[in-house]
């Protein structure tokens, strides 16, 4: 089975690193810059993990996290900056 990552974050070095050393890795992975667009990726595609910046504008780290655990199950979340594990 693939393993499907989902990174957020609004600055982009930080979302190229991470999607490189992941891809190395063979992970599948997916980024976007900010939680609104991650919580659109979420709803199209299934993800075994999600990592995500805290601070980012308009939706931020912890509001797309109480999204996704109100809204679906099937998430786990890294949030940098603090872990937040859903």
């Amino acid at each position: 089975m693939e393993i499907k990552i989902l990174i957020a974050d609004d600055e982009k070095g930080i979302r190229d690193s991470l999607q490189m050393i992941l891809n190395e890795e063979g992970f599948a992975t997916t980024v976007v810059s900010d939680g609104l667009l991650a919580l659109e990726e979420i709803k199209k595609n299934e993800y075994q993990l999600v990592i995500s910046d805290i601070k980012m504008p308009g939706l931020d780290g912890i509001e797309l996290l109480e999204k996704c655990a109100k809204n679906f199950s099937r998430n786990i979340f890294y949030c940098n900056d603090s872990l937040c594990i859903s």
